[in-house]
């Protein structure tokens, strides 16, 4: 069973439009979190440090609108490309090309470096 993640501190790239973003906070059990903040209750993903430091454990892979579940497509219907984010266990956030561009920037930035995270 996934505990809560409510007492974590989520930050989110500085370059997110205000629909919706990836947030990212570092647990203190020493894992990183991430999830969706379109829907903060749905899974999030588990990385290790070292898993998102390197970039090794983050799957990013496109997605056609028949793989993106219908949640996803309800929340923004007009949305043709899709990306998905799968951590170890298998569990996936799906989100926009546009989504997928802000984060990117944030992390090129260093706003999802472990020490930013943890600060």
């Amino acid at each position: 069973m996934l505990r809560n993640t409510d007492s974590l501190t989520w930050i989110k790239s500085p370059y997110c439009s205000a629909e919706g973003c990836l947030c990212a906070a570092a647990d203190p059990d020493g894992s990183i979190k991430v999830r969706d903040d379109k829907d903060p209750s749905s899974p999030w993903l588990t990385f290790t440090e070292t898993q998102w430091n390197n970039g090794s454990g983050l799957a990013f892979e496109p997605a056609g609108r028949n793989d993106v579940p219908h949640w996803a497509l309800d929340l923004k219907p007009s949305v043709d490309t899709w990306f998905s984010l799968a951590d170890a266990s298998g569990r996936k956030l799906w989100f926009t090309e546009d989504e997928f561009t802000e984060f990117l920037a944030g992390a090129r930035d260093g706003s999802f470096e472990v020490g930013a995270l943890t600060a």
